[in-house]
């Protein structure tokens, strides 16, 4: 049971993988959530989330001065999930998003996002858990210029749970890639770091809903809002 459920986590990464690589463009992380909570089989959960996300990124070609940049982004996101095994659970995302750069100045407008991924249970123990997530997220942002970005994360962390609040942090994996183009000219463009890590807490006020907080560092300065409902 458990080499299968591996063997089916693996397949689903490795498809979010390529087909994230064969969408164009570029990308920035999408709230990755407790890595151990998933929906039950035959189970969904669709919930609401707010992300403001800060990054350095790097450009292929000289169109600022040191070929670096600010990014920064805020998104709204439609988020559903369906338990597809115990301990298993796939999602996707559908929202807008926004993202504007310093240096070329371009100010994007909220343009149409979405994404998807896989996370998984790994290990549970009395009052904690391990899990990992893979996803991919891309968006377009358009006004005086062109932003337009693809994002994959790789994550695996714990959480604990503490009556109705879970903390929970772990590490991330981010493979960035997009695209400018403005008045000063167009390049390619990916972030600093590919490393980071990320925490957060869900609150339980009454079953079946939940809130959410959560920080990424390192690779990128963001928090998430999130609220959710299982059904």
């Amino acid at each position: 049971m458990r080499l299968s459920f591996l063997v089916l986590c693996a397949g689903v990464l490795v498809l979010l993988v390529a087909g994230g690589f064969a969408l164009p463009g570029a990308a920035s992380a999408a709230r990755l959530g407790d890595p151990a909570s998933v929906a039950a089989p035959t189970r969904f959960t669709l919930g609401v989330e707010y992300e403001f996300i800060e990054r350095d990124v790097e450009f292929d070609s000289p169109i600022a001065p040191g070929n670096e940049a600010e990014l920064e982004s805020q998104r709204i996101f439609v988020r559903g999930a369906y338990g597809l095994v115990p301990n298993l659970e796939v999602f996707v995302r559908l929202g807008g998003a926004e993202a504007e750069t310093d240096t070329p100045s371009v100010n994007g407008d909220f343009g149409l996002a979405f994404g998807g991924g896989v996370k998984g249970v790994i290990y549970r123990g009395p009052n904690w858990a391990l899990g990992a997530v893979g996803q991919f997220l891309y968006y377009k942002s358009e006004n005086g210029g062109e932003i337009e970005v693809l994002e994959f994360d790789l994550a695996a962390g714990a959480s604990f749970a503490l009556g109705p609040v879970t903390p929970y942090a772990g590490l991330v994996l981010q493979l960035t890639q997009g695209e400018l183009t403005s008045p000063a000219g167009s390049s390619d463009f990916d972030q600093d770091n590919l490393i980071g890590v990320f925490f957060g807490m869900n609150y339980v006020p009454q079953p079946n809903i939940s809130l959410g907080i959560e920080a990424h560092l390192i690779h990128e300065t963001a928090v998430s809002l999130v609220l959710e409902a299982r059904f």
